[in-house]
């Protein structure tokens, strides 16, 4: 059940109820189709293993009176059941001709399910409700309210009309899961159940998929069986079809059906990659823009190739593109080409050159250009000026219909607002402000941000949150940084292992982006530069809580090798502060 931990948890908590207090419960599970309502109830059994099942559903052929009822008792002994001959007939939809008013079918219904259950506790599982008949549905209603009735009522309904949703309207009291998509690192660790996967690769499929267990599930199926040769292959004749009869909002159903958008041109191609956040496709296919074109089209090609350099880690690459079109830049690209020469300081950390290039572009720019005012943003040292410049690239960027600028606004904004206790809720919801407009590939630096803001009151948490991205993170620089991360945080509580298997596949790397070099370095001296045993005194000390001083008057020495000791755990222990050294060092056994 990959993503649908808490329903579960909430489906086996009120069985936990159940069978406490003896009081019944009903709990609604809605979604669309695909997203796995029936593998929870399925989960679901087999974590409870109820003494006493009754599970029925709509018939497939069209509804009839009391479907629900009578499929639960199919091939069940009807001996001894509390119901006139002719309300079973009824009930089981076996009419000898004899009408029964509809009250007193009801009540026998309810009669029934009462017998069945007995004194429990049991489980009664209501599948589809939204395809159900009219008198099922009020025995549903009946049931989920009945007093002195021992069982959990597991009701799974696509989102209802009708009757049917004036049904789950009564049930007020009833436990609520609905099972939306899964998230783009869900379908991660599906897909790498079996083979491993880039994160290219693992968001496009998430994209093909919708999110939706039923179609990533079809696809592993069809790649597993040789049917397709990869999960983004077009689809086998037999799955189309499948897709196109169940219909459902997956862009794999429009897929099937056809309802394909025209075909890009190579320029349109590499700019909507390039603002999804999948920068490895981005920048193979600016590449075939390049060679596809001439001039001042070829010129901006080349400019865009530079922007795809800072997402992977590529800063000496950037620099030589930006240099070579300077001399054949037109008049009217003049602004874009020096924000591309300010986005380029910025991810060397030179943010006097980057302010000096954005103000540039803003004075030149007929109106406000929103990537110049992303880059003053990010680059001047007041915190406050820096957010009012970023909304006000936001909100440019929205209004131009620009998502690559926006993206940039959305994520800068809330790296340079998430401070303090604040932190995780204004990166959690620019998180949500890219997932709305189809951005989410572009949100590794607020996971970034996010696993810094955790380092030192959890690192435990940070390391877990920077593992989790890696196989989602569609930059390669980001996920380099995250590597490097999850690597010292490993090794910091012990974990070596991991740790080498982080370094390793950052091994041979040719990034040279200055924080990307920076973590990788720390990681290695992690594992090349070990303690001296003066440095291990001193980072016991760190571990009682004493300050530089007292340290010194304890080892008898100066206050001033005292800090150079400090110092030099930091670099090796590839912590920030002497809080994070301290708590290595308990990791690591070095505080008795």
């Amino acid at each position: 059940m990959v993503g649908r931990d808490r329903q579960l948890a909430a489906v086996t908590g009120a069985w936990t109820r159940v069978r406490a207090t003896g009081a019944g419960h009903a709990v609604v599970i809605t979604g669309d189709p695909g997203t796995g309502k029936t593998a929870l109830v399925e989960s679901a059994l087999d974590a409870a293993r109820p003494a006493t099942v009754l599970r029925g559903r709509a018939r497939t052929i069209g509804p009839a009176p009391y479907d629900w009822l009578a499929s639960a008792l199919d091939g069940h002994d009807l001996d001894g059941l509390p119901a006139s001959p002719q309300a079973l007939a009824w009930l089981t939809q076996r009419p000898s001709g004899q009408r029964v008013a509809p009250g007193t079918l009801l009540r026998a219904a309810v009669d029934v399910v009462r017998h069945r259950v007995g004194d429990g506790p049991g489980v009664l599982v209501v599948e589809d409700l939204h395809d159900l008949d009219p008198a099922s549905l009020d025995l549903v209603a009946e049931l989920a309210t009945a007093d002195n009735l021992p069982a959990l009522i597991l009701i799974t309904s696509r989102p209802p009309k009708g009757h049917a949703s004036k049904v789950l309207a009564r049930l007020s009291a009833a436990t609520r899961c609905h099972l939306g998509p899964l998230t783009p690192a869900d379908t991660a660790e599906l897909l790498g159940a079996t083979r491993e996967y880039t994160p290219e690769t693992v968001m496009r499929v998430h994209h093909r998929t919708g999110g939706n267990p039923r179609w990533l599930s079809e696809l592993m199926t069809a790649v597993d069986s040789g049917e397709l040769a990869s999960p983004t292959a077009p689809l086998p004749a037999y799955l189309a079809a499948l897709a196109a009869e169940e219909g459902g909002e997956a862009p794999i159903v429009a897929e099937a059906r056809g309802d394909r958008p025209g075909q890009k041109s190579p320029k349109a191609a590499a700019l909507d990659a390039f603002a999804r956040g999948h920068y490895t496709r981005a920048l193979a296919a600016v590449r075939r823009w390049h060679d596809a074109t001439t001039g001042a089209e070829r010129v901006e090609a080349l400019r865009v190739r530079a922007d795809l350099c800072v997402h992977h880690g590529r800063a000496d690459v950037q620099h030589r593109l930006l240099e070579a079109i300077a001399p054949r830049v037109p008049p009217q690209g003049r602004v874009a080409y020096l924000t591309s020469l300010g986005l380029a300081a910025l991810a060397a950390e030179r943010p006097a050159e980057a302010v000096g290039w954005a103000e540039q572009a803003l004075d030149l720019a007929p109106e406000p250009e929103p990537d110049a005012l992303t880059v003053l943003g990010r680059a001047t040292p007041d915190p406050e000026r820096g957010a009012a410049l970023l909304s006000a690239a936001r909100r440019y960027a929205a209004a131009r219909r620009d998502p690559i600028a926006f993206g940039r606004a959305v994520v800068a904004l809330a790296v340079v607002r998430a401070s303090g206790k604040d932190a995780h809720r204004v990166l959690e919801e620019a998180a949500a402000t890219l997932d709305r407009h189809g951005l989410t590939a572009r949100g590794g630096p607020l996971v970034t941000a996010a696993v810094l803001a955790s380092l030192t009151e959890d690192p435990l948490a940070a390391e877990e949150r920077a593992t989790a991205r890696l196989p989602i993170e569609t930059d390669p620089a980001e996920r380099a940084l995250l590597t490097a991360i999850a690597g010292r945080l490993a090794f910091a509580r012990g974990d070596h292992d991991k740790a080498a298997r982080m370094r390793e596949r950052l091994a041979g790397s040719t990034m040279d982006q200055p924080r990307v070099r920076r973590e990788a370095q720390a990681l290695d001296g992690l594992f090349a530069d070990p303690l001296t045993a003066r440095e291990r005194e001193v980072v016991r000390c760190l571990t009682e809580g004493l300050t530089n001083q007292q340290i010194a008057t304890r080892l008898g020495i100066s206050v001033r090798t005292v800090t150079v000791h400090v110092s030099n755990l930091l670099r090796k222990t590839g912590t920030a502060s002497r809080t994070e050294a301290a708590l290595w060092a308990v990791h690591q056994g070095l505080h008795t």
